[in-house]
């Protein structure tokens, strides 16, 4: 940009050639009165002057050319200091009125001075009001809670909604202090200050162009300026005025002292109490919520831990049985092995009635010879001892026993009291069936027969005695069949019916 192009920008007031930073760097190199008189000297050599020489030249030639540029740099930054002290002086009113017309509020301060003096019953009980900035030491105040955070403050937030209700939402009417602490008054009072001389400034260069002819066009923009600026100026003053005057008296309220406390202290104060609140009330929203979930886990564990229980009681039923005897399941299946051999079941009886073999009779099959009675009751034993431990049920056991009857095994049902009522028809089929199968057996070993002797003797002949050694195979199967140990054959037969 020449120096030319510079000069007829400031005569006509050209803010759009002129920028507001291009004026400040303008104002930085005003040529003093000392500097436009020496360089008058060369206003026939100017082709010969360097570039700061010919700048100097050019300003010189325009009438109070520093004036004019400050005029220019209030006019192009007026709008931005407006906006500033306006922003403020709104800040400062509406935070004011919130405080002020904030009945929760009161109502809060109210109950906070209650728990005060609560807390300090006796001597220091009583108080008609507190300092503003106690109510931000309530979170210094801790509880005896130890597990979480737990003030004075969390316990204000938890008691408001059980017992002071219309309390809540007092946040909501202290919405603009957080502006209001922004607020500098000694600033605004600058700002309205500086519009204030600027102005006062324009009104004298309007009156030195007055009378001016070369300076009509800067003297019609200006004066344009000038008249708006000020009405605005009057009015943003009226305001400032007015809110400094309901901050003082808001102060004054809260027994604060007017003249020293500032609005970023005061409204600070608002500020940071709501911040301490809304924490509180968060941390006791977190602490619930990790309650709620703590005693969720709590009764999942406990709920487990209850089915487990139940589960092992089921086990420990199985295992003792349905009928609560006391017996385990292991033993079960043998001891009903050995019921229904004493009951007559196992041979196809009914246990005493019907056409089978009833209780206290014998049945016998004698063997071709007496060394293979050992062998038979090998045999019996260890089908017991699979029948036992097999435990597939008793119609398996049963089916087994009638086996081994049928493979001519020895059985013999314990000796017990035969009762009147015993079925005698039964008892003679019985002795029946008994004496064919020792006929038979009879014909069977008919050459074992010695000189002079009958088949009565043959049927009558004695069991080998015994040796003095005992056999464990006779022992058990007497002891599972007859319910006494060491119970021989010889026993049995003596109270055969055959033999009757």
């Amino acid at each position: 940009m020449s120096p030319s192009t510079i000069a007829k920008a400031v005569e006509t007031c050209d803010l759009t050639t002129l920028k507001q930073f291009v004026i400040n760097e303008l104002l930085k190199v005003v040529p003093t009165d000392d500097e436009i008189a020496s360089i008058k000297q060369y206003e026939n050599e100017v082709e010969n002057l360097a570039v700061a020489e010919k700048f100097f030249q050019a300003m010189s030639g325009v009438s109070h050319y520093e004036q004019k540029l400050r005029a220019m740099y209030f006019q192009a930054s007026y709008e931005e200091l407006m906006d500033d002290v306006e922003n403020m002086i709104g800040w400062l009113k509406t935070a004011t009125e919130d405080v002020k017309e904030s009945k929760k509020f009161k109502e809060m301060l109210t109950i906070i001075l209650a728990l005060g003096n609560y807390m300090n019953s006796g001597q220091r009980g009583g108080a008609y009001g507190f300092k503003l900035n106690t109510i931000l030491k309530l979170a210094d105040t801790k509880s005896s809670i130890s597990s979480r955070k737990h003030t004075l403050l969390h316990y204000l937030t938890e008691i408001l909604p059980k017992k002071f209700p219309d309390v809540i939402g007092f946040q909501d009417e202290l919405m603009h202090v957080d502006d209001g602490a922004k607020v500098t008054i000694p600033q605004i009072r600058q700002i309205v200050t500086t519009i204030r001389d600027n102005l006062n400034s324009i009104k004298g260069l309007l009156i030195k162009l007055e009378k001016d002819p070369t300076g009509e066009a800067f003297y019609a923009t200006l004066t344009a300026f000038y008249t708006n600026a000020f009405a605005s100026y009057q009015m943003v003053d009226t305001r400032f005025k007015a809110s400094e005057k309901e901050f003082e008296t808001m102060v004054l309220l809260y027994g604060e002292d007017p003249k020293t406390t500032t609005p970023e202290e005061f409204f600070g104060t608002f500020r940071a109490f709501v911040n301490a609140f809304n924490a509180a009330k968060l941390d006791n929203e977190m602490a619930a919520a990790k309650l709620i979930e703590d005693e969720k886990k709590e009764a999942v564990k406990r709920n487990m831990e209850e089915r487990r229980k139940k589960k092992r009681e089921a086990i420990i039923r199985v295992k003792d049985g349905s009928s609560g005897t006391g017996v385990s399941s292991a033993d079960g299946p043998l001891d009903d092995l050995i019921s229904a051999i004493r009951s007559g079941k196992a041979f196809g009886g009914s246990g005493g009635s019907g056409g089978g073999v009833g209780m206290g009779d014998t049945v016998v099959v004698r063997s071709k010879r007496a060394g293979t009675q050992s062998s038979i009751a090998k045999e019996t034993v260890n089908a017991l001892s699979a029948a036992a431990s097999s435990a597939t049920g008793a119609t398996d056991k049963l089916a087994m026993l009638t086996n081994l009857k049928s493979n001519g095994n020895i059985f013999s049902t314990p000796p017990l009291p035969v009762h009147a009522d015993v079925n005698v028809a039964a008892r003679k089929g019985v002795e029946k069936s008994a004496a064919a199968s020792k006929l038979e057996m009879h014909k069977g070993s008919a050459s074992t027969l010695g000189s002079g002797q009958s088949i009565e003797q043959v049927g009558g002949a004695q069991p080998p005695q015994s040796t003095g050694r005992k056999n464990p195979e006779r022992d058990l199967l007497g002891s599972l069949l007859g319910g006494r140990k060491g119970k021989t054959r010889s026993d049995s037969r003596s109270r055969s019916p055959l033999r009757e």
